[in-house]
């Protein structure tokens, strides 16, 4: 690969209330596959340009009008759509349940629109579904709030089931938002005539509602042997974009009777719904393996301006296989919990990351793919701060 030589001249700039603040810095880079130099003095506002072996040079500056440089962006937050109503989870599978015994799992309702939304009926298809709290209708969701909704399965007889939640409101078409629901009743006290472990679980499904970008949400999941003989818990892993579980070292024994909380946690660090899983590893004797589906929606802080951090690179030179395409990976800068920011595989050498938060610091690193979904090694590290 030979060498080449880029200069690059970057502006850094911070839009709020109105007022920009400029510096402006030459950098001096020669490319070649063994070193990086620099020349000249790194301004602090300014961030620096890497360039990487393959020939991948990833930009992530504070810029203002010049091409091939990062911006930061303010705008006012004020993006809400209005008369929106989201329900998270949509799908809520409650797994298989014990006849005689019941499952709980939380439903967040989400108002995004600029009004207030009164929710005045909840209504259920299928059996054996019904609703803890909230207690009394109607009740009104503030505009941009969340409320938070427990939903109950409680089968009587052996067998599948599955119905729907239907929310309605005082917005149009009605219902407002819909939730599918699913069960499976089992026959209690199945197995050998010395007893069998039965593992019951407190929720099937958590939500979490919208969390802020950089803060962490958390819930309890209560596992209970709830059958005549000593359960065994092996493990329980997560699955899913910044959900994590803790509280227990694994194998774990519970007695008759003996329960056992896990801690888990929404950390989002990317705009957006995610979604994730909670697998519970056990002998009980109704199931091997217990899922608790796990979903949350990442939001912008709402400090009235935020920002975006434009990125861009030059494509792999001499590469005997085409790159058909980008992915962009992200990190809190000083860790490696790097994740993919790109929902979708990024054509073009530029990308503007509009998922920051004011004040954080955020390490980046760019991979090409090639037409079979193979991903090049990482481009160096650029680390950006957010004003």
């Amino acid at each position: 690969m030979k060498g080449s030589s880029v200069l690059l001249r970057s502006i850094c700039r911070n839009i709020a209330a109105g007022k920009l603040s400029c510096s402006t810095q030459p950098c001096n880079l020669d490319h070649k596959p063994s070193r990086l130099n620099q020349q000249g003095q790194s301004s602090s506002r300014c961030q620096r340009a890497l360039a990487w072996r393959l020939g991948l040079l990833i930009v992530a500056l504070g810029s203002l009008g010049i091409a091939g440089c990062g911006t930061f962006v303010g705008t006012p937050n004020n993006a809400a759509a209005a008369g929106l109503l989201i329900a998270l989870p949509n799908n809520v599978d409650f797994g298989s349940v014990p006849v005689g015994q019941t499952a709980t799992a939380t439903v967040s309702l989400i108002n995004k629109s600029a009004d207030p939304i009164e929710i005045s009926q909840l209504t259920f298809t299928g059996q054996s579904f019904s609703i803890l709290a909230p207690g009394s209708l109607p009740i009104t969701i503030a505009a941009g709030s969340t409320l938070k909704m427990t939903v109950q399965f409680g089968p009587t007889t052996s067998g599948a089931a599955q119905g729907d939640l239907n929310i309605t409101s005082n917005l149009s078409p009605s219902p407002a938002a819909v939730v599918s629901l699913k069960g499976k009743g089992t026959a209690n006290g199945g197995g050998s005539a010395g007893g069998s472990p039965t593992l019951s679980i407190n929720a099937t499904a958590i939500s979490f509602g919208d969390v802020t970008l950089g803060t962490t949400s958390t819930q309890t999941v209560t596992l209970t042997s709830t059958g005549t003989t000593s359960l065994t818990i092996n493990s329980a892993t997560i699955t899913g974009a910044g959900f994590s579980v803790s509280g227990a070292t694994f194998p774990v024994s519970l007695k008759s009777g003996q329960s056992l909380s896990l801690n888990v946690q929404f950390d989002p660090t990317v705009a957006g719904t995610a979604s994730g899983q909670l697998t519970i590893s056990s002998n009980s004797s109704t199931s091997a393996t217990d899922v608790v589906s796990l979903s949350g929606n990442g939001v912008a802080s709402s400090s009235g301006t935020s920002y975006q951090v434009n990125l861009s690179w030059n494509a792999p030179v001499n590469s005997t296989d085409p790159v058909a395409g980008y992915n962009i990976y992200r990190a809190p800068s000083g860790t490696s919990t790097y994740q993919l920011v790109n929902s979708a595989q990024v054509a073009l050498t530029q990308y503007s990351d509009q998922s920051v938060q004011s004040g954080a610091s955020y390490d980046y690193i760019v991979r090409s793919v090639d037409a079979s979904g193979v991903e090049s090694t990482a481009s160096n590290m650029a680390n950006v701060a957010v004003p």
